[in-house]
């Protein structure tokens, strides 16, 4: 019988030089190298970056001789009693690839001891994936371990290399080291963050069955310059996701919390650990942890909006025409003074402060000019708002319970925001006074035009730039 299959197909060794062509940081070594430690049920890491060797010891089970296929295939992942990362086998070897000429194996198991070196080069001169066998000893008694050493390193680490690398393993890590376990980086313990100081904590427990559970923490951060902001997903020991808007969507000013989703049992995490890989698994999580943080969010959300809404208002009175903006009346003295000092100085608002008075106010008389602000309820009587137009002042008030103007306050884009609004503002001022439409403006267009040519100039320039 013809047979017509080819020889299963073996990659060349030139895929050495392939993975080499790929950019590799240290951290990333180190990450690594980490996870095969925790998957050995290691509670000690110790790493080593120097100009001769990148290593990394641990106090795990060890390699036994049924994991001694894993140390050389790069699709291999040897099972251990508490995998739980290292699921594709390529991780390390490909970094001890990326990273040096020689790679050396040293370990204690039950098995006892096993010694295992081999130079790159030779593996890729000679054409075929051949490794020298271990060497194994008897270990008696000797508690287990396993140091791995990348050696003829073709970068060496700088300090910068060293600082980045613990930082990002302290990022990475710390729900491992939370719960007793400790990684070093040349001699140095590497602590673990501590969780914020956090208001208006919500906790909750997720089952979503076959397995998959989740436990979630959240709150309103005290110190906004916590280096833990927005939502964490760990696996384990380990984080998958950081500083993420992960069940966040829709909702603003979520770097003002933080949250921890602390994920147990079977997920399914995709190729680089850094997501789950069952879209639905992820859909599923993702509904029932935004349920549990809906009040953290909603508070979240509030605030945010509440600093977006003054800034919006500075904005939009920005815009009025020099000679219409608001200004105070002049102070006088008893003696009859103007200004603080007797001169012609108006005295100006705070930068910081709202120039609108906020109530009735006994011996003030009204600003001067046209004003524009937020004011609740009028969008049933008023629908987008109203303009309550004095003698000598005018007050535009911008219903912000009108579905229309929250939504714009809501977008992205603040500036067609703040222009859109504008118009919206200019065209209620024109409309309540339409006995004298012009405003004395003269030959100028009036504003409500004015501000309609602007949000058409805007579309045009933001459509000719795509």
């Amino acid at each position: 019988m013809q047979n017509n299959y080819d020889e299963e197909g073996v990659p060349s060794t030139h895929l050495i030089d392939a993975i080499r062509a790929e950019p590799s940081e240290f951290w990333q070594w180190a990450g690594e190298a980490i996870d095969n430690s925790f998957d050995a049920s290691a509670t000690k890491v110790a790493l080593i970056m120097n100009a001769g060797e990148l290593t990394c010891w641990d106090n795990g089970e060890g390699i036994t001789k049924d994991r001694d296929h894993a140390l050389t295939r790069l699709s291999v992942h040897g099972a251990m009693v508490g995998t739980k990362l290292g699921r594709y086998g390529v991780g390390i070897k490909s970094k001890a690839i990326q990273h040096g000429q020689c790679i050396k194996f040293e370990s204690v198991s039950i098995d006892g001891k096993m010694v295992r070196f081999w130079d790159w080069s030779t593996v890729r001169t000679s054409g075929r994936w051949l490794f020298p066998k271990p060497n194994r000893f008897p270990a008696h008694g000797k508690s287990t371990y396993t140091r791995v050493q990348i050696l003829e390193l073709f970068r060496k680490p700088k300090e910068r290399d060293i600082v980045k690398t613990a930082n990002i393993i302290q990022r990475l890590y710390y729900p491992a080291m939370l719960y007793g376990r400790t990684v070093t980086l040349n001699g140095a313990d590497i602590q673990p963050i501590p969780l914020p100081a956090m208001t208006d904590v919500v906790e909750g427990e997720i089952d979503l069955g076959e397995g998959n559970k989740a436990s979630v923490i959240a709150g309103m951060l005290v110190d906004h310059k916590s280096k833990l902001k927005q939502v964490d997903v760990s696996y384990a020991w380990r984080l998958i996701k950081k500083e993420s808007a992960f069940a966040c969507d829709g909702y603003a000013g979520i770097s003002a919390m933080y949250c921890r989703v602390s994920l147990e049992g079977g997920w399914h995490l995709a190729k680089f650990k850094d997501e789950l890989f069952d879209k639905n698994e992820y859909d599923q999580l993702e509904d029932a942890v935004a349920e549990i943080i809906a009040p953290v969010l909603e508070k979240c959300h509030s605030a945010s909006l509440k600093l977006r809404t003054n800034r919006i208002v500075q904005l939009l009175n920005d815009m009025i025409p020099d000679h219409m903006k608001i200004s105070r009346p002049v102070k006088k003295d008893p003696q009859g003074r103007q200004g603080p000092k007797g001169g012609d100085k108006r005295v100006k608002p705070a930068p910081d402060t709202d120039p609108t008075p906020t109530g009735p106010t006994s011996g003030r008389k009204p600003p001067r000019g046209l004003l524009i602000e937020f004011s609740d309820g009028l969008h049933e009587t008023e629908g987008f708002g109203r303009a309550l137009i004095e003698k000598k002042s005018a007050r535009i008030q911008l219903a912000s319970d009108n579905p229309h103007i929250a939504k714009l306050r809501a977008g992205r884009d603040e500036e067609l925001c703040v222009i859109a609004l504008y118009d919206i503002a200019m065209l209620l001022y024109e409309g309540q006074n339409s006995e004298q439409l012009l405003f004395d403006l003269g030959d100028r267009d009036h504003l409500g035009l004015r501000a309609w040519k602007k949000v058409a100039d805007h579309y045009q320039q933001a459509e000719a730039a795509e």
